[in-house]
């Protein structure tokens, strides 16, 4: 546990808050707020989908815009979590 203005980061990627919390068995991590947390994830380019000859599926309108290509993703919450997925146990195992 870290107490304290904890700020992670990894490239241009940033997460501050106020308190982190990493559990061992699970490799799973919590920021909390102080008063909250935020984050900005740069979105990498991605390579060009290759043309398909199947229709699309529609798509759903989502709730909010999506944001331009390149730009930050911003995010404020009260707490945030990871998961490292490929070492958490099936849903069938538990």
């Amino acid at each position: 546990m870290l107490d304290g203005d904890v700020v992670l980061t990894q490239g241009p990627n940033a997460t501050a808050g106020g308190r982190l919390v990493y559990r061992v068995a699970t490799r799973d991590v919590t920021i909390f707020g102080a008063p909250r947390v935020r984050s900005q994830f740069v979105q990498q380019q991605a390579a060009p989908a290759a043309p398909s000859r199947a229709a699309a599926p529609r798509r759903r309108t989502p709730p909010f815009p999506a944001p331009a290509p390149r730009e930050p993703i911003q995010i404020e919450a009260n707490q945030l979590q990871w998961f490292d997925a490929p070492q958490r146990p099936s849903t069938a195992a538990r």
